[in-house]
């Protein structure tokens, strides 16, 4: 008889450790939300509503994201340069135009013509090159993990609520980004 307590007493036990645990992503979520730039941390009843992992960023996806900021950031300096370039050859145009030409006028253009021409050539020729050359393609580097939660600031505020994507590590063990989603 007293084998069965213990075997319902040991049960009980461990379902009631079990129900406990709650989300692993939890009580990181909630330390991050309630703590502030400086480290502060603010109790403000913090409440998970609904935790969902999601598709975690590996190292090809990282590479993609780089590569396309690397070609956007490329291309807009490009057009930067190319703007500068046409505007130097109106000037250097317009001073051989004038009646009274400056030779510091159109030595200066010119100068300026040379040089960026030479940085439109240095910017073309930059290639991107990869920052995980060792790394496996399908390593994880972080987690997202998206956060609906609600939550009280001190002093008889209402009830607030928000969804956030907090990024994980991939050790799972700490949040390096909070993103809001606007709703």
């Amino acid at each position: 008889m007293k084998r069965i307590y213990f075997i319902i007493y040991g049960v009980l036990f461990l379902l009631a450790v079990g129900c406990t645990k709650g989300n692993p992503y939890e009580s990181l979520i909630s330390d991050y939300a309630q703590t502030d730039r400086h480290g502060t941390w603010t109790d403000i009843q913090f409440e998970a509503i609904e935790i969902e992992e999601l598709a975690p960023i590996t190292v090809s996806d990282s590479l993609e994201i780089l590569k396309e900021i690397f070609e956007s950031d490329k291309a807009l300096l490009l057009k930067n340069l190319d703007h500068l370039l046409k505007s130097s050859e109106k000037d250097l145009d317009r001073e051989n135009k004038s009646r009274i030409k400056s030779s510091t006028m159109i030595d200066i253009s010119t100068k300026r013509i040379r040089d960026t021409k030479h940085r439109i050539d240095s910017v073309s020729s930059i290639q991107f090159s990869s920052v995980y050359d060792k790394e496996s393609s399908d390593k994880v580097l972080l987690q997202p993990v998206r956060c609906h939660y609600s939550y009280v600031f001190p002093q008889g505020n209402p009830v607030q609520k928000r969804t956030d994507i907090f990024y994980f590590t991939a050790e799972k063990n700490k949040i390096v980004k909070q993103k809001q989603i606007k709703q």
